[in-house]
């Protein structure tokens, strides 16, 4: 029935009696408008479905009930997240009351709730305020990038929405982060802390397609703190999970791809063919893309032929940090099977 005087009075009888009967014992304590029923729904969130307005009860939790407000600030930011898009309240109890941005219980930080319900304004205004606070740039990558419970992480949850039919709304989210963050190199975090997730959901190649395309990310400029190139990472993704660690399995005998080597296999064969020079790119190491292929033992049926076909000159360049022809580099590498040192030499045949 919303927000009325029958829900304020419960409320308060409620917040007086409680103490009483569970007096040390926490399981058993009610939590008023913050408590969950086997839906986990709580009252707060069902006058708000019921059509009262947020700053109502938040107005009468603070006047009322200091301390109980107190107590639960940490809860409230997933609620605003959820319902509120004026966010002149939020900015306020930021301003005033600080501890409203602790973590939670499950880890989860004002930003996750922030990303997870693709709340623009309240991102912006997180953002804006970790900076004014002093955070620097890796700062703000360590809080976007933070793991809660579920093991998401707020820019990884704006990521699985971008993948989604229903888009929009996060790449507008993306983007403000990208606006008041120097140099957020989105593609290659993507592909280096996201990839199992996103391969998980079956959107790989729909993410990155429209990474580079509605967010105009130019890949041949892409690269981590690292210095490692989108290729050099999606390549080192690959090799992990394309099963070369059974060295001179035959062609015949080869078990049926997974889904992890058929979405990557399709994000390469993108890159390679929209993405101008990506072949020809060093990485911090100077290794090029066919070096780190060799170095990681990719499969010549999993991604090799298609880097090899793409900068067919690069058989030829020697490793920096191994001084090994890409050849020499595979057949040095434990995991590398007998067929892609058979063809890395039969395009080559002169390094013998």
């Amino acid at each position: 029935h919303g927000w009325n005087r029958e829900v304020q009075f419960i409320l308060k009888e409620t917040l007086e009696n409680r103490s009483d009967r569970a007096e040390g014992d926490e399981d058993h304590r009610h939590e008023g408008m913050f408590q969950q029923n086997s839906k986990l729904q709580t009252p707060f969130k069902l006058a708000l479905q019921a059509g009262c307005e947020l700053e109502a009860v938040v107005c009468h939790l603070r006047e009322e009930f200091p301390s109980y407000f107190e107590q639960n600030l940490r809860l409230l930011p997933e609620i605003i997240a959820e319902y509120c898009v004026d966010m002149t309240l939020f900015e306020e109890l930021v301003m005033h009351h600080p501890r409203i941005l602790r973590t939670n219980d499950d880890n989860s930080t004002p930003l996750h709730h922030a990303c997870y319900y693709q709340n623009e304004e309240m991102i912006r205004i997180l953002i804006e305020y970790h900076l004014r606070r002093g955070d620097r740039r890796k700062k703000i990558l360590r809080r976007l990038l933070t793991l809660n419970n579920e093991n998401m992480t707020p820019l990884g949850h704006l990521v699985m929405g971008l993948g989604s039919m229903d888009s929009y709304n996060a790449f507008d989210c993306v983007r403000v982060i990208m606006d008041q963050v120097e140099n957020l190199h989105i593609l290659p975090m993507v592909i280096d802390k996201m990839w199992d997730r996103l391969v998980k959901e079956k959107v790989c190649l729909r993410t990155v397609t429209r990474i580079v395309e509605w967010l105009n990310v130019d890949v041949s400029s892409e690269s981590d703190d690292h210095g490692r190139t989108v290729l050099s990472l999606l390549i080192t993704k690959m090799s992990s999970s394309s099963g070369s660690s059974s060295g001179s399995v035959s062609t015949r005998s080869r078990p049926k791809e997974s889904e992890s080597q058929v979405q990557s296999m399709q994000v390469l064969e993108y890159i390679l063919s929209n993405c101008d020079n990506v072949a020809q790119l060093r990485d911090e190491k100077k290794r090029l893309p066919l070096h780190v292929a060799c170095y990681c033992g990719l499969r010549w049926d999993h991604g090799m032929k298609e880097i090899v076909d793409a900068n067919i000159c690069a058989l030829e360049e020697i490793d920096v940090k191994s001084a090994l022809l890409p050849f020499s580099l595979a057949a040095a590498c434990t995991s590398s099977d007998l067929n892609t040192m058979y063809q890395l030499l039969r395009y080559n045949p002169s390094v013998i």
